[in-house]
């Protein structure tokens, strides 16, 4: 009984400290600024439901908020999304996904129990042309070039910034005058892959990790872009002529620190407004990573139902 009293005392303190870091760990992170509000996201709640329609444990934010019913088991709920899918033969993921948020939309004041609706939306696509928006076309971008190497560009002289579609991006002398950048047009770039897990993933304190354009390797050379190895530095420069309107920009919602920022934390969030009101395709770095763990599972269902994706 000793030996179970002295590791009862033990765990208790384990447990104290554990919850004391994560209440600290909430407090610190409710410190750092705010670059853009998107409580108010409505595509990003739709995948937190849709997710939390394939897989209780993989949805858990939805679970805070859409009730459970008597009739699921323990961590798991009776996949009636999932009965639905399984009449189909061949689904086009992307267009299946789109296709259930427009559902969703019709029920976003009260989106609660829309399993049935959101699978009949996903495996029936037909019908007239959807009118691509601009978080349609970003996705679609995303979406078709998830294999293919991108680049990121983000301006790195705030106060010359220029998001006006029809801008050059980046703008002359946007960047720091260093290595080739001195030349006022050759600029700085790292590159990855989706899910952007590598070379986008670091840096946390200067401004083209929070707001960054992003374009495929191939893209960038089909429209006159040239890639550069400099001598002094282990990542690229590049060159080029392009449009504002040529990259997809991708944001962060929150600073990840909160202090030794090397750049304006209001210029950063001056930068985010003006990229959504200039109607250049946009979209925050959390939704998009959301959206390919979507995709991801929906592969994974259909493989095992042995749907064919299109």
């Amino acid at each position: 009984m000793k030996v179970i009293e002295t590791i009862k005392k033990r765990a208790k303190s384990y447990l104290h400290a554990y919850h004391e870091f994560r209440q600290e760990s909430s407090f610190v992170r409710r410190r750092r600024p705010v670059l853009f509000d998107e409580t108010e996201n409505k595509f990003e709640k739709f995948l937190d439901l849709f997710t939390f329609y394939l897989c209780l444990e993989c949805g858990k934010s939805a679970g805070d908020w859409h009730p459970t019913h008597a009739d699921w088991n323990r961590g798991h709920h009776n996949g009636a999304l999932l009965q639905q899918m399984s009449r189909a033969k061949k689904v086009d993921i992307f267009e299946g996904i789109m296709n259930a948020y427009r559902v969703f939309l019709n029920h976003a004041d009260n989106p609660i129990n829309l399993e049935e609706e959101l699978g009949k939306a996903f495996i029936d696509t037909g019908g007239s042309a959807p009118q691509k928006d601009v978080l349609h076309r970003t996705l679609e971008y995303f979406y078709i070039n998830q294999d293919e190497t991108f680049i990121r560009h983000g301006i790195e002289l705030l106060h010359r910034r220029d998001y006006r579609t029809e801008s050059d991006f980046p703008p002359k002398s946007s960047m720091a005058s260093m290595s080739l950048s001195e030349d006022g047009v050759t600029f700085a770039i790292d590159s990855d892959i989706i899910p952007f897990n590598t070379c986008f993933n670091h840096g946390n304190r200067w401004p083209w990790y929070y707001c960054g354009g992003c374009i495929t390797v191939s893209d960038f050379r089909r429209l006159g872009g040239e890639i550069v190895r400099p001598g002094d530095r282990d990542h690229f420069y590049a060159r080029s002529n392009l449009k504002v309107d040529d990259w997809c920009f991708v944001y962060q919602r929150q600073i990840e620190r909160t202090k030794s920022m090397a750049s304006s934390i209001d210029g950063l969030r001056e930068s985010i407004i003006e990229i959504k009101q200039s109607g250049a395709r946009h979209i925050e770095k959390t939704v998009l990573s959301k959206f390919f763990i979507l995709v991801s599972m929906l592969r994974q269902k259909l493989a095992l139902q042995g749907i064919e994706v299109i």
